[in-house]
């Protein structure tokens, strides 16, 4: 078992497009288990929760661990005691980098702190006259390594004390490569208004959209459409309700879903989409205001608009002449010093990971040996009775020899410890930390239908432990002759999405008997169905004897109905 994590944390929603090409990598190309620590910060700003939902994709393709931390001590508890490494796609001494800086400050010795470059301009990098007066200069990282873009001759902003730390990798969208889209024959204005560039040197905001609107207007005309992009963190026309003319289509889908190499041209404010227009291989243009205050010096060589007469004026050329737009933004990126090789920035990537979670210690003699003994985490609603009358009763003999031996996750131990949040980042800490001391074979989910089933399986899908769901009775469908408190109970959302979870995403569901696996069958269970030849099997206590008696038994406790 891989003690070295590799660990993201999520704080601004462009953090996931900016990092989600190493989860891939970590994950899938090296199989090393991946975390993500996703921020309160990030919850309150995906109002939508779209982020979040691309989130969920990532987890089931890369079976990371999520821990959703509330503050920086969740944040602490979910990084205790961890080795490996923790990346950071927004991280400085900035008050809106506190929540990574402040967990880089806390992390433990064994993490690898690294922190990426995530823009052409970006603070602490290379910054614009802009940046420095919203948020001055000399600005510092709390990683252990800064991955830039660039060599450290075009970062100008980059202090002195944190040269020693960079590490020229390029930008992660150079290996997260979109898949193609339909040709279409207009282009793509992008907004990224929140930005201190276009409001640190006084309102530029009123002169682009007066642009923008007017272009829209004269498009109309021509019976011509333009596709607006909100930036995917600023949303500034969505937040602000900005009116949308007619013949306009929103684009608002994170970058890696975006072919924009169908656009014939692409134009915005200073930021980094305008790189990646260019590496889409489009015609593209900085826009900056009439009266020139923006600093758009680190864009020079590039095609300049500032009104609507640029703007058509650009649109219109760019259509008719792109060779020689594309010509002058190759020029533009080998005076910038960009690395943007596929090639090397993912060799540079995979090195980093590769050096930072590399094991030296060779396993241990205790560790050899207890691989011939088979380790069992029983995860159960309770001590229940089901449990000791599947498992625990017909195990004894082994448990009591060695051969077996087991462990016990319940809800009710959940809720005692963690009364305020079974499913927080503290709680999903102490099930981590449990199940990597106990160091289970195989996982047994007996009738459970409470919280963190997806994290126990997630944990056991990065250490390739099988897992086993066992049922004797259909939970998804609880009839209310059990009683009010029984119905009510089982057919709680929660409870339901779990035991379907596990009926779906287990390696094996065992079912106590053959109409209860065709039951399964029949409502589509994915998981493969194991039934046993013989079920809850007891040794005899009295023989039976033909003889007159009459008996009646009753089991109390919301069987009214039976009775």
């Amino acid at each position: 078992m891989n003690s070295k994590k590799v660990i993201f944390i999520i704080n601004l929603l462009q953090d996931v497009n900016i990092l989600r090409p190493l989860i891939y990598m970590a994950s899938q190309d090296l199989n090393h288990p991946t975390e993500l620590i996703v921020t309160n910060g990030f919850c309150n700003r995906d109002t939508d929760q779209k982020w979040r939902n691309e989130i969920s994709k990532i987890v089931a393709d890369t079976k990371s661990l999520v821990f959703w931390v509330k503050d920086d001590f969740d944040g602490y508890k979910a990084l205790e005691g961890k080795a490996g490494m923790v990346f950071a796609a927004s991280e400085s001494d900035l008050s809106a980098h506190a929540p990574t800086h402040n967990l880089f400050k806390m992390a433990p010795s064994g993490l690898v702190k690294v922190t990426l470059q995530h823009g052409f301009e970006c603070v602490g990098f290379m910054q614009s006259k802009q940046h420095i007066i919203a948020h001055g200069e000399n600005i510092t990282f709390g990683a252990d390594v800064v991955c830039g873009w660039s060599e450290l001759e075009y970062l100008t902003s980059m202090a002195e004390t944190q040269k020693n730390k960079l590490l020229i990798t390029g930008p992660t969208s150079a290996i997260q490569v979109p898949k193609k889209a339909a040709m279409k024959h207009y282009g793509v204005i992008c907004e990224n208004l929140h930005s201190v560039r276009l409001s640190a040197s006084g309102d530029l905001k009123v002169g682009f959209m007066e642009m923008f609107q007017n272009f829209c207007v004269q498009l109309n005309k021509r019976k011509a459409r333009v596709v607006l992009r909100p930036h995917p963190g600023g949303q500034y026309v969505l937040k602000h309700n900005v009116e949308i003319p007619s013949n306009v289509e929103l684009n608002n889908e994170p970058m890696y879903k975006v072919d924009l190499s169908q656009y014939a041209y692409g134009v915005s404010a200073p930021s980094s989409v305008l790189i990646d227009m260019i590496l889409a291989n489009i015609p593209v243009a900085v826009w900056s205001d009439d009266d020139g205050i923006m600093d758009i010096g680190n864009y020079r060589g590039l095609a300049q608009v500032s009104n609507v007469q640029d703007l058509l004026e650009f649109t219109q050329d760019a259509s008719r002449n792109p060779g020689k737009y594309i010509e002058r933004q190759h020029a533009f990126l080998k005076r910038s010093g960009l690395k943007t090789d596929p090639k090397f920035v993912y060799q540079q990537y995979r090195s980093l990971i590769e050096s930072g979670t590399k094991v030296t210690s060779l396993p241990s003699l205790d560790t050899e040996l207890a691989e011939h003994v088979e380790r069992v985490m029983f995860v159960a609603n309770d001590y229940i009775p089901t449990l000791q009358l599947s498992f625990i009763k017909p195990l004894e003999e082994l448990f009591e020899n060695g051969s077996v031996v087991s462990d016990l996750i319940t809800e009710k131990y959940l809720k005692e410890m963690f009364p305020k949040s079974m499913s927080g980042a503290l709680a999903c800490q102490a099930l981590q930390s449990k199940l990597e001391k106990f160091k289970p074979t195989i996982i047994v989910f007996c009738r459970y239908s409470g919280p963190n089933a997806v994290f126990i399986r997630l944990w056991a899908k990065q250490h390739n432990i099988p897992v086993i769901f066992h049922i004797d009775d259909d939970l998804l469908h609880v009839p209310i002759s059990l009683g009010q408190a029984k119905f009510k109970a089982h057919n709680s959302p929660n409870r339901l999405k779990t035991v379907r979870y596990l009926l779906d995403n287990s390696d094996l569901v065992y079912c106590s008997t053959k109409p209860l696996a065709d039951r399964f069958r029949f409502l589509g269970v994915q998981s493969p169905i194991h039934i046993a030849d013989l079920y809850c099997s007891g040794e005899l206590i009295v023989p039976a004897v033909n003889k007159a008696i009459t008996k009646i038994g009753y089991m109390g406790f919301d069987h009214a109905d039976d009775l």
